[in-house]
């Protein structure tokens, strides 16, 4: 089984765990890469640098109070639009009649 890489984390988030209380670390330490993943791309989503600045100290408050995943997260939007699922090709059958 393929282990899910560690994201990116952007320097807005590093900085703000550092100085987040040391239970924000400690859970972003124990949770998936997956779960990084999600917070990470929940806070870069947003369209504006209000949301995220918001979203980067909702986050660690989520994580200080124990939370794993980032609240009401839709997915549905994370993957390229680009990426799709793989289409089985129509193959002739090898009987004719």
């Amino acid at each position: 089984m393929l282990e899910e890489p560690e994201p990116v984390v952007p320097v807005d988030l590093k900085k703000a765990l550092a100085a987040a209380p040391a239970k924000s670390r400690e859970v972003w330490a124990d949770i998936t890469a997956a779960a990084r993943r999600d917070f990470v791309h929940w806070i870069t989503s947003g369209k504006k640098a209000e949301t995220r600045v918001k979203r980067v100290a909702t986050a660690c408050d989520m994580l200080a109070k124990g939370k794993r995943r980032p609240c009401c997260f839709d997915r549905s939007g994370m993957y390229d639009k680009s990426l799709s699922c793989p289409v089985a090709e129509d193959t002739p059958s090898k009987t004719k009649r």
